[in-house]
Order: structure tokens, then C-alpha cells, then sequence
């Protein structure tokens, strides 16, 4: 047993490793572009003046637009510029957070299903009762495997179905996995909310699918904090059914392709 908690604590170590540099990665995205995004302004509105210029009488792309003849002389023009300005401005900000949310949500499910491998590891047993078909097992299989062969394969098979899942849909797994008290707490001051994470997903599906990424989202920092906290909330769950620890995390020994995307 000594042995299996010694592997799951490095593969646990190795999966926060990953989170932990991802959120890191978020958070340098997020720096740069809101660093940046000021410095472009004055490029961005040349930009946005010249492409109106181009639909003047005699451009390249005045064979686009039909307008009286006054109209590039009138207010109307002036304030369809101001607008196109603003809104792109305002669009470019959202698109940061919406980009930010779906990255964050990647971030999670891949977490969580770390967690829901490592749990198989840990205890297929349990892993296979507690997510697996409810059906029985035929004498003749039981007779050529030993039971801890036929858990470990089916819980496989498991596992390889979860990857598929929502990230609703693999958080109830791990609660049915680790299975925590009602009044458990993994950290001080927090209390796991499900109906945040659901509000969660569908604001990513929204993103992802609806007709537009640049979504206003009110208090993006304090959101974005509180899914990072749900990743350690995740772990805190982990380590109350399995005992696996942090155990001196260092990045130094991660490969490239284990820190993208």
C-alpha cells in the first residue's frame, strides 16, 4: 500500500504541477493583453479611420455602401466612427475575459480528470463499484482472472468513458468517489457551490458556441479566483479519501509538451 500512495502522491504532485502553470499562464495572458490593449489604443483607432476612409467616393471599397452624398460630411458619420471605436474597445476587453474563462475551464476539467485517473489507480475496486455497470460478473471470467484484474480492466474501461464527460458530470464522479461529509470542509472559509460550476459551464458553452465571444462578465477576477479555488477544493477531496499530499512541488522537471494546452 506504502507503494501505490508513493505513486499517486507523485502523479498528484505532477497534476497540480500542470494546473498550477496553466493558471500561471492564464494569469500572464491576462497581464500582457490588459498592458497592452492601452498601447494599442491610439493603432487601434487609426486602424478603425482609415477602413471608414476607404469607403469614401472614388476608394477601393466605395462600391460597399450606399449613402447620400453629404454623408461622409455629416455628424452621423463622425459618431458611426466614435462607435465602431468604442465597441471594438469594449469587445476586445470582453473577448480577453471570455478567452480567459474557457481557457480557465480547460484548465479545471483536465484536472478533474487527473483526479478521477489517480482515484482509479488508488482503488479500482471501489472506482468500479461506485462508476461502473451494475452487472454481473460471469462465473467462467472469474474462474481464468483474479477479481483484482477484473476491477483494474473494467475500471479502464471506465475511466476512458469519463474523459468524454462534462465537467459537471465528472465532479459528481469524484464526489461519489471521495464521498465527503456533508459539514466537510477543504479549506478555510470555503464552501463548495454546484450551481456555480453548472452557471460555469454554460457560460463556456455560451462562448464557445453562441454567435458571439465578446460577453460582458461582471467581476471577472473574483470568478476567475474562485474556479482556481475549486481546483484545490478538488484535491482537498483527494487527499481526505486517499491521504495524498503536496509534497515540494517544483517545475523545474516538466517538459514542454507537458505545460501546453
Amino acid at each position: 500500500m506504502q507503494k501505490k500512495e508513493h505513486e499517486g502522491n507523485i502523479s498528484i504532485n505532477k497534476a497540480l504541477q500542470r494546473y498550477f502553470l496553466k493558471w500561471g499562464t492564464i494569469h500572464q495572458f491576462r497581464t500582457v493583453l490588459n498592458i497592452a490593449l492601452p498601447k494599442g489604443k491610439n493603432e487601434y483607432i487609426g486602424y478603425i479611420k482609415n477602413a471608414f476612409e476607404l469607403l469614401k467616393p472614388g476608394r477601393e471599397y466605395a462600391h460597399w455602401i450606399k449613402v447620400s452624398d453629404n454623408f461622409f460630411e455629416s455628424k452621423e458619420y463622425q459618431l458611426s466612427i466614435e462607435y465602431a471605436i468604442n465597441q471594438g474597445l469594449n469587445d476586445t476587453e470582453n473577448i480577453i475575459d471570455s478567452v480567459s474563462l474557457v481557457f480557465s475551464h480547460s484548465v479545471l476539467d483536465a484536472l478533474l480528470y487527473d483526479f478521477l485517473s489517480i482515484a482509479c489507480f488508488m482503488n479500482p475496486e471501489l472506482f468500479c463499484l461506485t462508476l461502473g455497470p451494475k452487472k454481473k460478473i460471469e462465473i467462467k471470467e472469474l474462474s481464468n482472472n483474479k477479481m483484482s484484474e477484473i476491477y483494474d480492466r473494467i475500471s479502464n474501461q471506465i475511466i476512458q468513458k469519463v474523459e468524454r464527460e462534462s465537467l459537471v458530470e465528472k465532479t459528481d464522479y469524484l464526489y461519489m468517489i471521495c464521498s465527503p461529509p456533508d459539514d466537510w470542509r477543504s479549506m478555510r472559509n470555503f464552501k463548495f457551490d454546484r450551481d456555480l460550476l453548472v452557471k460555469f459551464d454554460d457560460i463556456r458553452h455560451k462562448i464557445v458556441h453562441g454567435p458571439m465571444m465578446a460577453i460582458t462578465h461582471a467581476n471577472i477576477e473574483e470568478k476567475l479566483f474562485e474556479i482556481q479555488k475549486i481546483g484545490m477544493h478538488f484535491f482537498g477531496m483527494m487527499n481526505y479519501k486517499f491521504g495524498l499530499q503536496i509534497i515540494n512541488i517544483s517545475f523545474n522537471n516538466i517538459e514542454p509538451k507537458d505545460i501546453i494546452f
